[in-house]
């Protein structure tokens, strides 16, 4: 009934079916279960982002109820992975004032940056084919909340928080929300960029990451913010994305009515100065 509800509410019809009575049984059964138990680790499939391979890994008994998506529970295919994804699970244990009580520290908190990350994977602009995609993208509201969830826990200081803040500036431009974007972009940690595109996470992640990036350096040099643009440019040590950064930055200053050309001369100027010195 719940997958049907939501295959109904993704092709524009109403969502009928309300799994909180489940998930109260469920959270019953899970505080009956003693916290040694559930911190034990277990060897478990999880699916590899580069070609849906399975591999596995220690996982700790309590994330199979923490992952905040029951979609991605119960329909692990091992032959073809779920895109099915869905904010409910996390929207409840919101509603209720649960999620302060349950998620108590950074392993638990990085099982939602974690699921931020496979909500948003199959959204890219060259993914064409509908089942390529997720069937339903992230909402900003979705992502508004999972911010304001990790700004505010205690234990969620030093977490590298950047890809979902970026995903959140890039929600905000598509609806024309400057303001609200620059107050997610004084949040962003410029340094931490190749650090996490670089040397974490798999290829995938890493061009999907370098994605993200480029769309802010594009909103960026669109208003003149050079200087900004440099910085984050900058950050990135392999030749191949420093080329493609500053060779896409200019993209949206192109068709801006307001921002300055003769910028754009001098990213593309560095690009194919960078091509040189590997010639």
């Amino acid at each position: 009934g719940i997958i049907l509800s939501k295959m109904v509410a993704d092709g524009g019809g109403r969502y009928q079916w309300n799994p909180d009575s489940l998930f109260n049984l469920s959270l019953v059964h899970y505080q009956t279960v003693s916290p040694a138990y559930l911190n034990q680790s277990e060897a478990a499939y999880n699916e590899e982002v580069n070609f849906q391979t399975q591999v596995k890994q220690p996982t700790r008994r309590k994330d199979l109820f923490l992952y905040p998506d029951h979609f991605q529970k119960v329909l692990n295919s091992r032959d073809r992975p779920s895109r099915y994804f869905s904010d409910k699970f996390l929207m409840y244990l919101v509603g209720k004032g649960l999620f302060g009580q349950l998620y108590t520290d950074q392993q638990d908190l990085a099982l939602v940056n974690s699921w931020i990350f496979e909500y948003d994977r199959y959204n890219l602009p060259y993914f064409i084919s509908r089942l390529a995609k997720n069937y339903t993208p992230i909402s900003l509201s979705t992502l508004k909340q999972v911010d304001s969830l990790l700004t505010m826990h205690p234990r969620a200081a030093g977490m590298n928080l950047n890809r979902l803040r970026l995903m959140l500036m890039e929600k905000y431009h598509e609806q024309g929300m400057e303001e609200e974007m620059e107050v997610i972009y004084r949040k962003v940690e410029p340094g931490r960029f190749a650090a996490e595109n670089l040397r974490e996470g798999s290829l995938f992640e890493q061009d999907m990451f370098s994605y993200h990036v480029s769309m802010l350096t594009e909103y960026l040099a669109s208003k003149g913010r050079k200087k900004e643009v440099l910085q984050i440019v900058k950050c990135y040590t392999r030749p191949s994305n420093l080329i493609r950064a500053y060779a896409t930055a200019p993209l949206e200053l192109f068709v801006s009515p307001t921002g300055p050309k003769e910028d754009s001369f001098e990213y593309l100027d560095s690009a194919i100065t960078e091509v040189d010195r590997l010639c």
